[in-house]
């Protein structure tokens, strides 16, 4: 059984100045629960409290996302509005981008104590690379919210490239009753990235602006190939499949949804309709990952989802669907 914890916020304090902070979903592999480290992979969760070298790659795998949290009592297009353009401004603009990994890795590249810390965490992993890939691979903003906000809605349908697009939204509720603590939190933060399949039920069935350049736009050159690649081989499979574009996703569909394809800046993630096991014992050159029954839930069958970062092996996704393009 998954540890229940839906979010675990680390504070740790570099110096007097520098604080870290890392937030640690359901979602990941890394868990936190009573005081515990959990490592969740396809045979259980393990405990790996003593295990810092585990520990610290397992850490270094997660994709960085900026949060803002906020409260609904504040004034939305005097201060979250512009607390979230500003995010996102800065996603879509490399030079600003290499700015900031400049300036990070100067700060901590002149003060020893910042510098030996990171070290630990990051032991022969070169510094400029990792702060560049995370910095780089930002793709996310989490707004974390007390309520709701009318506001929303109607600004995720009008800025349908940016709002709606890269801002996740979480709702969390704190209640205190003595000593007693409770989080009600909203969604899931492990249903976090998959949200949309549910919300899309409300949508158009198609909309003419959600094209695969749409999907496409802002990933990097080997991903295009990759989706561009894969499109082609399926097809001359069978003439039939179909790539349909839609608001939050690429269906594959051949009389049936048969696969999910969403696009990041480095890489595919493909929610195949089959169960983990059946990927798993075909899948090997790619990462696999286990959705959780509420996952599945919303796709509405077994379902697993898979990682594709280039071309590279291509031949194995291909495998494994075609089966259900041909049936």
């Amino acid at each position: 059984m998954s540890p229940p914890v839906y979010l675990s916020i680390n504070q740790v304090e570099i110096n007097k100045k520098q604080i870290l902070h890392i937030y640690v979903p359901i979602g990941s592999q890394v868990q936190k629960c009573k005081d515990k480290i959990f490592d969740r992979n396809e045979d259980g969760d393990f405990d790996i409290t003593n295990n810092q070298t585990l520990i610290t790659q397992l850490y270094l795998k997660k994709q960085t996302t900026y949060s803002e949290v906020e409260l609904a009592s504040h004034d939305f297009y005097k201060h979250i509005f512009p607390q979230i353009t500003k995010f996102l401004g800065f996603i879509l603009n490399n030079k600003e981008k290499q700015e900031l990994i400049e300036k990070i890795y100067t700060i901590i590249d002149t003060n020893e104590d910042i510098k030996n810390d990171f070290k630990h965490y990051l032991g022969e992993k070169e510094l400029f690379k990792t702060i560049k890939e995370s910095v780089e691979t930002c793709q996310n903003i989490l707004l974390v919210i007390d309520n709701d906000k009318k506001e929303l809605p109607e600004i995720q349908k009008t800025y349908s490239d940016t709002w709606d697009k890269l801002v996740k939204i979480l709702k969390v509720n704190y209640y205190m009753n003595g000593q007693d603590k409770i989080f009600s939190i909203m969604p899931d933060f492990e249903n976090i990235d998959y949200t949309f399949i549910q919300e899309g039920k409300d949508e158009e069935d198609y909309d003419a602006k959600y094209t695969e350049k749409y999907h496409l736009d802002g990933v990097n050159d080997e991903i295009e190939k990759s989706f561009k690649l894969l499109k082609e081989r399926l097809i001359r499979e069978n003439k039939e499949v179909k790539f349909n574009s839609r608001k939050y996703y690429i269906a594959i569909t051949n009389n049936r949804n048969i696969a999910y394809i969403r696009a990041q800046k480095k890489k595919l993630k493909i929610v195949v309709m089959l169960s983990y096991h059946e990927v798993k014992m075909k899948i090997k050159k790619h990462i696999v990952k286990k959705l959780s029954s509420g996952v599945q839930n919303f796709y509405g069958d077994k379902c697993s989802e898979i990682e594709i970062s280039s071309e590279k092996n291509i031949n194995e996704i291909i495998n494994l669907l075609k089966p259900l393009i041909t049936k």
